[in-house]
């Protein structure tokens, strides 16, 4: 796992979040690269996880707005909108956690 895997995983995740406002990229996106780049598990696991937790987390800055951030963490009492964003992106990252062993998974399936 490169760094340059990580970064390049993280921008195709943002634009592509952004430009089609899907939430489940967080997840295609790593386990695209898992079945397509020899990984190990751990490294599949650690890709998805970091690459989820840092597109969704940077979208997530990027898309909020005052209003809609309070309203909802009103809402689900959190008290700080920075709570609210720390929870969705830790929901990203568990997200990125099951593309990663997935496309695991599969790419063992189909070399076997």
């Amino acid at each position: 796992m490169k760094t340059q895997e990580i970064i390049s995983a993280i921008i195709l995740s943002m634009i592509l979040q952004i430009s089609s406002d899907l939430w489940y990229w967080v997840m295609v996106v790593p386990f695209v690269f898992a079945v397509f780049r020899e990984m190990n598990m751990r490294d599949s696991i650690l890709f998805g996880v970091i690459v989820s937790a840092a597109s969704w987390g940077g979208y997530a800055i990027f898309i909020s707005t005052p209003e809609i951030t309070e309203k909802v963490t009103a809402m689900m009492g959190l008290g700080s909108s920075y709570l609210l964003i720390l929870a969705t992106t830790i929901i990203a990252a568990i997200a990125g956690f099951v593309g990663g062993v997935s496309g695991n998974l599969m790419r063992k399936a189909l070399n076997s």
